[in-house]
């Protein structure tokens, strides 16, 4: 131990005169020792897109570095927050699950600029929303800072790494384009959100125009239709329930929902209708 920290140590000192990050490899090709955490080196390269999968695997091989079974992405716009913060606070929570962490100019990638990127082995976190979900509230708490936060699904092969970071950064893109009050969004629960983004820019507005004809515009711009058709389709088509939480007398419900079929042909009590309503309506939040 003592000699892989002067070795460390060495290496620093070079590093002073070379300028640049150095890494010393042993005769079997494996990292004796470097200027850089080399595991977050190998995630950030990943996730940039800098390594195939099979080169993501042969790097960790490269490093000794076994993967310990069930793994998740966590992706985060640190926006305000000062990212060392975000990173002793995931250090804290995480303690030894914590496998590595980097930082990563994301770009198109995820949209924004730089991006912080924690691995966590699974072992104690089921659900990598229940975690992420910590995660947030403990930043929020701490900083009073809005923090939004991307999860992927579990994996178990370092090969799946740059797979994992497109699925994490898509979560957090629905957040930043779809949602002002969901923190946190993971892969797994994307649902008509993912179709939305998915759909080529070329083909957006023709979409809406055959989904809608011309009542989009009306229809969206209207915040009592567009919050009445909300809440109508996240009670399960129920009018009743619908009524309560709005305050309002079936009677105005109806006559609200019977607009909106006027407008734009679709009847949002037919699940299909009410299904390509929900679609059109995120379509047209990515395109505004």
């Amino acid at each position: 131990m003592k000699n892989q920290e002067r070795l460390g140590e060495l290496l620093e000192e070079i590093k002073e005169l070379a300028g640049e990050d150095l890494y010393l490899h042993g005769a079997d090709g494996r990292i004796l020792a470097s200027t850089k955490d080399p595991r977050s080196e190998l995630l950030r390269k990943a996730a940039a897109g800098e390594l195939s999968p099979e080169d993501v695997s042969a790097g960790a091989r490269q490093l000794g570095w076994e993967a310990p079974g069930a793994m998740f992405l966590l992706i985060m716009d640190p926006g305000r927050l000062l990212g060392d913060v975000a990173v002793e606070a995931a250090r804290a929570l995480f303690e030894k699950d914590l496998l590595a962490e980097t930082r990563i100019d994301a770009g198109e990638r995820t949209s924004g600029s730089e991006k912080l990127l924690f691995l966590i082995h699974a072992s104690e976190w089921e659900d990598p929303v229940e975690a992420a979900s910590l995660l947030q509230t403990s930043l929020e708490v701490e900083t009073v800072t809005d923090v939004r936060i991307g999860t992927s699904q579990v994996f178990d092969s370092f090969s799946s790494l740059s797979l994992a970071f497109r699925h994490a950064g898509m979560a957090l893109k629905t957040l930043e384009i779809f949602s002002q009050k969901e923190k946190v969004a993971s892969w797994r629960h994307l649902g008509l959100q993912l179709a939305a983004l998915r759909l080529p820019e070329a083909d957006v507005s023709d979409y809406l125009d055959s989904v809608l004809g011309e009542g989009a515009g009306q229809i969206f711009s209207d915040s009592e239709l567009m919050r009445t058709a909300e809440v109508f389709l996240m009670t399960g088509l129920n009018s009743a329930e619908t009524a309560r939480q709005l305050c309002v007398h079936r009677n105005t419900l109806n006559y609200r929902l019977d607009k909106i079929e006027r407008t734009t042909g679709l009847d949002l009590k037919r699940f299909e209708d009410a299904a390509a309503f929900r679609l059109a309506s995120l379509v047209w939040q990515r395109k505004e």
